[in-house]
């Protein structure tokens, strides 16, 4: 078990092994994985806005002939389902922010 957790600290450690080859990848050390993430965010709301802002799962669930698409009522109360674009979409800019932030200085 030992052995996996050491080849599991490495592969996810070897990026910062690396020398830097400038200020800029220097700044972004360690961050890797945050700025895949980034990506993938930017990714699904390329989606949702070529979507109409609206899940393609949705669309999908009522081509194959459910009255309401939609399933954020059975995990979430009706008035958070509501406002969830907003409220990640904050927390996510404010994120995008501070990360870009951090990189600047």
């Amino acid at each position: 078990m030992r052995g996996a957790c050491a080849w599991i600290e490495v592969g996810a450690t070897g990026a910062r092994s690396r020398p830097q080859a400038g200020k800029l990848h220097g700044a972004m050390e360690g961050y890797e994985w945050t700025w895949v993430a980034v990506g993938l965010v930017l990714v699904e709301s390329v989606v949702l806005a070529a979507c109409g802002w609206t899940c393609p799962l949705t669309i999908l669930t009522e081509r194959l002939g459910a009255e309401r698409g939609s399933v954020s009522d059975i995990f979430l109360p009706q008035w958070l389902a509501d406002r969830i674009f907003p409220i990640c979409g904050t927390t996510y800019a404010v994120a995008l922010l501070i990360l870009l932030f951090r990189l600047a200085k």
